[in-house]
């Protein structure tokens, strides 16, 4: 009877600790973005697992679990390599190695970590079937080999050739607290200690791919021209014979009707967006909040907006951009007063604020890090409340939200430019530096910019964007020769 007691409890602590193992060994592993403190780091991803070790202690025994995969800064590569010491009463001590740097396995037992020596274990038949446990982990190894190697190289070509940056960060990591999460993922098992740092040499520089620190080009920027189905014919047949011919799967034209002719050939890039066809404050702002919204959806690292009378220079805007990182909150413009504006904040108690803005006329850029940050008040619509709270235009309402509520100064960019100031004492040596041009025509005066034999005549190109056009594109075919 006493015999048949013990075989039965011996069944269940087999059982029991099974089944604690089969759970130690189904860990979630869940990527989320997490900023990075420092450069230019924004996202790792963070990885769960475990190493299961099991000891033995005066006879009894137990599974310790210790977490080492969750590493705020990602811990695969650096130099967490520490040991765990598991002593044993009745004598021996046995160490491993608890970081996920694992050395390379293959089929043969003889590469797995050596069981512990004969003498230190009990002769129950308990803690002989726990160390057949802790053998079968040892099982897993090839398996985790082939996912380290993946996760390293991911991480290789997510962060460039910026290791020797994210290096010193790792170093200062410590393993975190025990955390279980009952499901699938790759298992770390315990490694000789003198192996652990066999994963810590970095990937040559030069075999990395630029992924997120490549440079910026003409696709990740996003131009939007606002205008108006008055000024369909007027003004978007220049800029689509002009300028939008260097930029035209990257330009959305945003108007107040539907017009099917500018829908064509804009290669359905006429946006309606249901707004007033008058220059109020109320149908600007709507428009804006149409724009603002369209930019974010497309994903694109840039917003650039121009006016319907503006030239775009698609070739020195990319040179701006470039200089700058999307990565970062930047606000590129042009400030049409000489001194900071002054609002009353209707939300604040009528408080009087200052602030510069960019002014629409010439054009500006926002980088994406910040239109992002723009969003609790510019995003669904909300844009609109905002104009109507310092009851002032969409251009101002901009600079509003970025300069007073978001604290980001205006970056002053002089080579945009707009009717509002004289176009005419550009000198024709500096327009091929110029960002964007504009003109202005009524009937007390033209201003324009001056083309000295120019492609084409005043009468013929009264804007002289056709004739700029031809001076800043020389090989241009249909450009008359003068």
């Amino acid at each position: 009877m006493r015999w048949r007691v013990r075989r039965t409890l011996t069944s269940i602590l087999i059982l029991v600790f099974g089944a604690i193992t089969t759970f130690v060994l189904h860990f979630n592993v869940s990527e989320k973005s997490e900023k990075f403190d420092s450069g230019d780091f924004q996202q790792l991803h963070r990885r769960a697992a475990g190493v299961a070790v099991v000891s033995v202690r005066d006879g009894s025994s137990r599974v310790n679990v210790h977490d080492v995969g969750d590493q705020r800064n990602g811990s695969f590569g650096s130099l967490l390599h520490q040991s765990k010491k598991e002593q044993s009463r009745g004598g021996g001590i046995r160490e491993m190695a608890w970081a996920n740097d694992v050395p390379s396995l293959s089929d043969d037992d003889s590469q797995l970590p050596p069981p512990l020596p004969q003498q230190q274990l009990n002769t129950s038949e308990t803690e002989f079937q726990l160390k057949l446990i802790e053998k079968e982990l040892n099982q897993f190894a090839l398996q985790l080999q082939q996912t380290q190697e993946n996760l390293l190289r991911e991480q290789s070509q997510r962060y460039g050739g910026r290791q020797q940056q994210l290096k010193p960060v790792l170093q200062k990591s410590s393993p975190p607290n025990l955390t279980i999460v009952v499901k699938e993922a790759p298992k770390y098992i315990p490694v000789a200690a003198d192996t652990a740092a066999k994963l810590q040499q970095p990937v040559p520089p030069q075999s990395i791919p630029e992924t997120n620190f490549r440079k910026t080009e003409l696709n990740d920027v996003f131009i939007a021209v606002k205008t108006t189905g008055k000024y369909h014919k007027s003004r978007l047949d220049i800029l689509l014979d002009t300028w939008v011919t260097q930029a035209k799967e990257q330009t959305y034209f945003f108007t107040d009707i539907f017009d099917e002719e500018y829908r064509i050939r804009t290669n359905y890039h006429l946006i309606n967006t249901n707004c007033s066809g008058q220059h109020s404050r109320q149908a600007l702002c709507c428009k804006t909040a149409v724009i603002y919204d369209t930019f974010l959806k497309s994903g694109k690292r840039w917003f650039c907006g121009v006016d319907d009378d503006n030239y775009l220079n698609v070739k020195q805007l990319l040179i701006l951009l470039q200089d700058y990182k999307h990565e970062q909150d930047v606000y590129l413009g042009r400030a049409s007063l000489s001194h900071p504006i002054e609002a009353m904040d209707r939300d604040n108690a009528m408080q009087r604020v200052t602030f510069w803005f960019a002014t629409g006329g010439a054009g500006y850029c926002i980088s994406r890090s910040l239109a992002l940050k723009m969003s609790p008040y510019a995003s669904g619509g909300t844009f609109k409340s905002m104009c109507n709270r310092i009851r002032l235009p969409d251009d101002v309402s901009i600079g509003f939200i970025i300069e007073t509520l978001l604290k980001q100064p205006l970056t002053r960019i002089n080579k945009f430019n707009s009717h509002l100031q004289s176009l005419r004492t550009i000198k024709p040596d500096q327009l091929s530096k110029q960002i964007t041009l504009s003109y202005g025509i009524d009937e007390k005066r033209i201003n324009v910019v001056q083309i000295p034999n120019g492609a084409y005549s005043e009468t013929q190109d009264p804007t002289r964007f056709k004739s700029l056009h031809c001076l800043l594109n020389p090989t241009l075919g249909k450009c008359p020769h003068r």
